[in-house]
């Protein structure tokens, strides 16, 4: 999903999500544990279809809709600014989004760092079950062949072939 379609098929598809998610959630009514856990939820897949600027926008406008609401509620309670009493669950959900989206970053570097060692490690396995596949290869030339020449000739040749070399020469 780096480019073209598919990255904004992603970000569309999230922001589409985070957007029902907190029209429901932070919209005229106080702030639910059910509510804000969905909000995780975006936030990590955020993280995981758009990568850490996914998932540190949807924190924010997270945040932003969190306030929005503390002021909602406080104005539909004919309150003229929110109570001090009324930030600290609002402070602490705030910290959790900022929470979600670093584990989001961090998992997502680390999914990354797995897929690029398995790569390299099944290049390396790669590698090695050729060189044990010319090293049977040889072993069974050396046993059934009673001409030195023949037998030097059979392993360039094997060298040559599982190794890719162009040329070979003994």
């Amino acid at each position: 999903m780096h480019r073209g379609l598919p990255r904004l098929s992603g970000y569309l598809f999230t922001i589409s999500l985070w957007l029902l998610i907190s029209v429901a959630t932070l919209s005229y009514t106080e702030i639910t544990s059910t509510g804000v856990s969905s909000l995780y939820t975006v936030i990590l897949i955020g993280g995981i279809l758009l990568g850490s600027s996914g998932s540190f926008l949807l924190a924010l406008l997270s945040t932003i809709g969190v306030v929005a609401n503390v002021f909602l509620m406080s104005s539909a309670r004919g309150e003229p600014s929110p109570p001090p009493d009324a930030w600290m669950p609002a402070i602490t959900v705030i910290t959790n989004f900022i929470l979600v989206a670093v584990v989001a970053w961090l998992g997502r570097r680390a999914v990354l760092s797995s897929v690029q060692d398995m790569q390299s490690s099944r290049s390396l396995l790669t590698h090695r079950s050729a060189q044990l596949q010319a090293a049977a290869d040889i072993g069974a030339a050396a046993s059934s062949s009673k001409d030195l020449t023949t037998l030097v000739e059979t392993i360039t040749d094997v060298i040559a072939d599982r190794f890719g070399f162009y040329h070979v020469s003994n």
